[in-house]
């Protein structure tokens, strides 16, 4: 079990994380802020249901090898695409919070690689 599904035990229940599956466009459910992102497909956008202005999303990865994102010219004001300040690849015990902007796209605002 790697130190993302590590579950919190509280009043008798369980508690993980949202869990995401790496897809060309990843989908981010209105339902958390953190989310854990299983699998290796490469990641070029970001889609939410609700654009809300410097909402912070934080994706943590879970495989040792894990989804690389894909980088959009900053000049692009389409919605969902995701604005890097590096290559990143998201492996095992890295993370990376996106900040979405007023147009619905996603900007990096922090990354922690602890693999």
């Amino acid at each position: 079990m790697s130190i993302w599904q590590r579950t919190k035990s509280t009043s008798g229940r369980q508690k993980t994380l949202p869990e995401l599956t790496a897809a060309a466009t990843l989908t981010i459910p209105d339902t958390s802020n953190v989310f854990t992102v299983t699998g290796t497909t490469g990641i070029t956008a970001m889609h939410s249901n609700s654009i809300w202005p410097g909402r912070q999303v934080t994706l943590l990865g879970t495989h040792a090898t894990g989804p690389a994102f894909t980088d959009t010219a900053i000049a692009s004001t389409a919605v969902d695409k995701i604005h890097l300040s590096a290559a990143l690849t998201l492996i095992l015990g890295a993370s990376v919070t996106f900040t979405q902007g007023n147009n619905g796209s996603w900007w990096e605002s922090a990354r922690a690689i602890n693999g």
